[in-house]
C-alpha cells in the first residue's frame, strides 16, 4: 500500500502523540513507585519509633539514632524519586504541548516542585538531626518546612491542571477522575490515571484515517 502525503502526516502524528502518552504513562509510573517506596520506608520510621517507646531500654539512644537515619533516608529517596518522576514528566509535556497546547502548565508545575524538592530534603535532614537546635532554629525551619510544602502542593497543582486538560482533550473521564483522585489520594489516583493514559494511547493507535475529500471539494 502506498501512502499519499496526507497519510504520511497522519501516520506521523499519529506515532507522536502514541509516544508522548507512552511517556507520560512512563512518568506517572515512576511517581507511582515513588509514592509506594516512600510510604514502605516511613512504615518502617513509624515501627522504629513504636519500638523506642515501648523497649525502655539503654538501647533507646541507638533506636532514636536509627529513626532519624530512616527519616533522612525516606525523605532522601523519595526527593531523588520524584526528581526523575520531574523529569520524565517535563520531557512527555515537551512533545504532548503539539497536540494539547493546555498541558503546558504542567512543565511549570514540574519546575516549582523539582526546586522545591532539592531544597526540602536538606531542610528535613537538618530538622531530625538538630535536636540541639536553639527554639528560635527550630521554628524557622518549621516555617521553611510549611512554606515548602505549600509550594511544592502548588507545583502538584500545576501538574495535575495540565493533565487535566489531557483529558478534556481526548475526553477521557477517566482520566479526569484519576486526576482528582491523585489531587486528594496520591498514588491510588495515579493507578487510575496510569490506566486511563494506556486506554488513550490505545485509542490513538486504534485511530483510522479521515475519509479521502472527493475531487469535487478538492
Amino acid at each position: 500500500m502506498v501512502l499519499t502525503l496526507s497519510d504520511e502526516a497522519f501516520q506521523t502524528r499519529k506515532k507522536a502523540e502514541t509516544n508522548a502518552i507512552s511517556l507520560l504513562r512512563g512518568a506517572i509510573f515512576v511517581y507511582i513507585l515513588a509514592s509506594i517506596g516512600y510510604l514502605v520506608l516511613i512504615s518502617i520510621v513509624e515501627i522504629t519509633v513504636m519500638g523506642s517507646i515501648f523497649v525502655n531500654t539503654p538501647k533507646n539512644a541507638k533506636n532514636s539514632f536509627m529513626t532519624i537515619a530512616f527519616f533522612i533516608i525516606a525523605f532522601g529517596l523519595n526527593g531523588v524519586f520524584m526528581l526523575l518522576f520531574v523529569h520524565a514528566l517535563n520531557n512527555a509535556i515537551l512533545k504532548i504541548e503539539s497536540f494539547v497546547p493546555g498541558a503546558k502548565i504542567s512543565r511549570i508545575g514540574a519546575i516549582i516542585y523539582a526546586v522545591i524538592t532539592i531544597i526540602y530534603v536538606p531542610i528535613y535532614a537538618i530538622f531530625f538531626t538538630n535536636q540541639n537546635a536553639l527554639f528560635i532554629t527550630t521554628m524557622s525551619i518549621i516555617m521553611m518546612i510549611i512554606i515548602g510544602s505549600i509550594l511544592i502542593f502548588l507545583g502538584m497543582l500545576l501538574i495535575l491542571i495540565g493533565l487535566w486538560r489531557i483529558g478534556v482533550h481526548y475526553q477521557s473521564s477517566d482520566l479526569k477522575i484519576g486526576v482528582l483522585l491523585m489531587l486528594f489520594l496520591g498514588f491510588i489516583g495515579a493507578i487510575v490515571v496510569y490506566i486511563s493514559l494506556g486506554s488513550i494511547e490505545d485509542g490513538i493507535k486504534n485511530r483510522l484515517p479521515p475519509p479521502p475529500v472527493p475531487p469535487w471539494l478538492q
